[in-house]
């Protein structure tokens, strides 16, 4: 059955469920495992030092992780255990790993174990926390509880009146008493130096405990083997919710920055908001079936890492973003066109038909079949509250809520492959299609093409701006103005043919844009038009949709989407660039043409390859921390080097000399460096300094190492920040400072013996020249006080050589010319100086002598 003649059967398949999915919507995670350099695929342990490190405790050592890549220690780093299960930082920012066999303790620069007990048995830790003073607390799987005052431990076991000598779970509150779980037999507070007991007896659900989290309201949240309850101090409540997996054990709780509460059970991930639980649900495909392995933990910039058996570790990059795909119920999937209709409901379409999402559930309005190919190109809803639907040789629908009407080229439709749909401020329907366009008015139609005014038939984007001008954008990069009574060619776009022309918005500014295939082009005046590509810091050149919001201009390119904020944009010089290039990973980084959509409730709709992204505005915050910045390494002659032979004295954590002084020959050096961004750590950027080298900062750059080469004898400091995503940079820069000891040659002492070579071979030819005696000797001193003053003058002017005529060599060769012409004149007038004087002693002798 042809789409042309399904006027009646559209309406009963409009109304037919043919897919269901009671939770469509699904959240992005981003998954590090063994490829990407993690230590072993099983997560025990997660967090985050002071440093702004993430460190990941796994059954085959422990990982460091910057952001951008992983360092593993094992036993032949010195680590006393293979699995490490807890993770914690003391007061003085050493990291305390616990695991199998004990506890280990690594200040940076090596790893120390310490014995819980005299006797030194070997004890499995499971868990770790510091209470208020400082103290650390070491919850083991079979003798009881260990507390460590920074001298000593002391162990608390059943003996001391705690339940079980089992812990399963620890947490600490902020009067400083420390929640104990066990395996079997309940909850062991201690408090003032004795323990308190909580079991089924006194409401307890279950002495089986599995998480323990205290919240910012001073609940206490207590995971089971049974389920989840809450204790306020007084009660125990039961936590009930939609989801029945909250009866299951529970693996870990956290309570975020904001106040919700993250539970993790066996298989499943929850968020609770103060109000209702939420399921978070993620398409990736390591993620729903594998167990949690691990705590949950949040870092500093609010992410939320899960630790998953097997799978590694995820990284849950926020709710600002959502998806939806054909696995999530979705029909197209490459989306086109988004649109919602009156009562707040969402239509998709795309390849293979159009879905409705209804903030529940996704229902397939309409599909392809066998027979019949559909896809939809541009879907909206006018004022009267109708649905149009433009389809891809299918022609254009409209559902008005009671009845269909299809339009074809044989109702007076130009052309049966529809583009792109736009009521006009006056109520028109203007129709872009392949053939050109239609202009529906009264139930009637307009049609132009080349032959009454158009430019190019092959239309792409319809817009119409503020001063009710129409746009037109084409397949072949001609853009039209329409005014309603005639088309005038927009000549900035007469050198752009064959550009296609894929969305046309205008700024709160009144600047038009245009998205093409080389780049953006921004329209602010009759004589200035601005063209942004990758140059500029777009992720591509390639534009499929504009779209502008509350300040910013949202670009769907073919490597993500782009966000440039407009207020930074009014000079056309200044443009600020923030790339959500992870964002859309997930559904594939390439837009669709003309698809991005602002529905009721504020949030952006993007149609790409692989499906639809909401973005919701509320939930995007900006980074309001700036990256630790840390320089890695040092280079030398780009090879790593033991500093050790350099200096005695080393830095802890990134193992960089101290006081460093490099001889003169050493002088090439290679600068490496991280900005720590766990939010988004591919859009850190730097700019550095080589003080007593450089006057000024380089310019921003992603790049995360700087050569030096050829550094003269000096001090130097080198000089490193970096900004997040939001442009938000370091207040101080992270520096290194050394320096460059200058040759024998140019140290004070040898100047100093120079003068007195100088002043002595001086001396002994004006003596020499006195006498008038030992012509030959005098003249070698003479050239060889010549030759020296000479070569010394050369040596102090090499630089200046260099600056100022760019080879020293053909200075010196000159100048070699010029000494070997004045010498031989020298050695006459030095040779017939002495033989005057000479002939004079003789006279004066005779004269004597007579």
């Amino acid at each position: 059955m042809s789409f042309l003649k399904v006027k009646k059967v559209f309406f009963v398949i409009w109304c037919v469920l043919l897919f269901f999915n009671s939770n469509a919507q699904h959240y992005h995670f981003e998954n590090f495992g063994v490829k990407q350099g993690l230590a072993q695929s099983l997560v025990e342990a997660i967090y985050q030092d002071s440093r702004g490190f993430m460190w990941f405790g796994t059954y085959g050592g422990i990982s460091r992780f910057d952001g951008i890549s992983f360092k593993t220690f094992t036993a032949s780093d010195g680590l006393s255990m293979r699995a490490v299960y807890a993770i914690i930082e003391d007061k003085y920012g050493n990291i305390w790993l616990g695991g199998a066999g004990g506890i280990c303790v690594y200040d940076g620069k090596i790893f120390k174990a310490l014995d819980l007990r005299d006797d030194g048995k070997s004890i499995d830790v499971k868990e770790m926390v510091m209470d208020k003073k400082g103290r650390i607390w070491v919850a083991t799987l079979t003798d009881g509880i260990f507390r460590y005052d920074g001298k000593s431990f002391t162990n608390y076991t059943t003996d001391d009146g705690l339940l079980s000598n089992a812990i399963t779970a620890i947490c600490s509150d902020k009067k400083g008493d420390t929640w104990i779980g066990t395996w079997q037999s309940g909850i062991s507070k201690f408090d003032q130096g004795a323990f308190q007991n909580i079991t089924t007896d006194k409401g307890l659900i279950s002495n089986a405990i599995t998480a323990l989290c205290i919240d910012r309201l001073k609940n206490l949240w207590i995971g089971t083997n049974d389920g989840l309850c809450r204790y306020n101090g007084n009660s125990f409540e039961k936590i009930e919710s939609q989801f029945k997996v909250l009866n299951e054990p529970i693996t870990s709780i956290l309570e975020d920055k904001l106040g919700n509460i993250w539970i993790s059970t066996k298989y499943k991930l929850l968020k609770y908001d103060g109000n209702e639980y939420s399921l978070i649900k993620t398409s990736h495909e390591s993620f729903p079936t594998t167990d949690f392995s691990s705590p949950l933990f949040v870092d500093r910039a609010s992410n939320i890492w899960v630790g998953k058996f097997g799978a590694g570790v995820f990284r849950f990059i926020g709710e600002a973003f959502t998806y939806f795909k054909q696995v999530d119920g979705l029909k197209p999937k490459l989306v086109f066109t988004i649109s919602e209709d009156k009562i707040g409901n969402i239509w998709i379409g795309g390849t293979d038909g159009v879905s409705k999402w209804d903030k529940t559930k996704i229902t397939t309005i309409f599909e392809s079949t066998k027979f019949n190919k559909v896809n939809v190109m541009s879907i909206i809803y006018d004022s009267n509250g109708a649905l149009w639907l433009g389809g891809n040789r299918n022609g254009l629908m409209k559902y008005d809520g009671v009845r269909t009407s299809h339009y074809t080229n044989k109702q007076g439709l130009i052309g049966n492959s529809v583009q792109s749909l736009l009521e006009s401020s006056e109520g028109k329907l203007l129709i872009g299609t392949t053939k050109g366009l239609s202009i529906l008015d009264d139930g009637l139609f307009e049609n132009f093409d080349r032959k009454n005014g158009l430019s190019d038939d092959n239309i792409r984007v319809l817009f119409e701006d503020k001063n009710k001008i129409i746009w037109i954008g084409t397949l072949d990069g001609h853009v039209m103005q329409y005014d309603g009574k005639e088309f005038h060619n927009f000549s900035f776009f007469d050198s752009l043919q064959g550009n296609s022309v894929r969305s046309i918005k205008e700024d709160q500014y009144g600047n038009i844009w245009f998205g093409t295939f080389q780049g953006i082009y921004v329209y602010k005046s009759k004589n200035k038009m601005k063209n942004i590509t990758e140059k500029n810091g777009l992720s591509s050149n390639v534009i499929y949709f504009l779209f502008p919001d509350e300040g910013y201009m949202w670009i769907g390119t073919s490597h993500g989407i782009d966000r440039i904020k407009l207020t930074d944009f009014q000079d056309l010089d200044k443009i600020s660039i923030k790339h959500y290039k992870k964002e859309s990973e997930i559904i594939g980084l390439e837009g669709n043409t003309n698809s991005a959509f602002k529905d009721s409730k504020g949030n952006i709709w993007f149609g790409m390859i692989e499906g639809a992204i909401k973005y919701n505005p509320s939930k995007d915050k900006p980074n309001t921390l700036d990256p630790f910045t840390h320089i890695k390494n040092i280079k030398m002659f780009y090879k790593n080097i033991n500093w050790s032979e350099y200096t005695d004295s080393i830095t802890k954590w990134n193992h960089l000399p101290t006081n460093l002084e490099l001889p003169f020959e050493d002088n090439h050096l290679t600068f490496e460096f991280i900005g720590i961004n766990h939010k988004m750590p591919e859009e850190v950027k730097y700019q550095w300094r080589l003080e007593g080298f450089e006057e000024d900062w380089s310019p921003i750059s992603k790049e995360t190492k700087v050569t030096y080469s050829n550094l003269p004898p000096d001090k130097y400091t080198f000089m490193i920040k970096a900004c997040n995503e939001d442009n938000l940079w370091n207040k101080e820069p992270t520096t290194f400072s050394f320096t460059i000891t200058p040759p024998y040659w140019q140290t004070a002492w040898y100047y100093g013996l120079q003068i007195l070579f100088f002043t002595a071979i001086i001396g002994f030819t004006l003596f020499l020249s006195r006498s008038g005696r030992y012509e030959s000797i005098l003249t070698i001193f003479i050239f060889i006080t010549i030759f020296v003053i000479f070569d010394y003058i050369q040596n102090m002017c090499e630089p200046l050589y260099e600056e100022y005529v760019g080879s020293a060599t053909l200075v010196k060769t000159i100048l070699n010319l010029v000494l070997a012409a004045f010498l031989i004149p020298a050695q006459r007038y030095v040779r017939n100086n002495l033989r005057g004087k000479r002939r004079k002693r003789i006279r004066e002798r005779i004269d004597e002598l007579v």
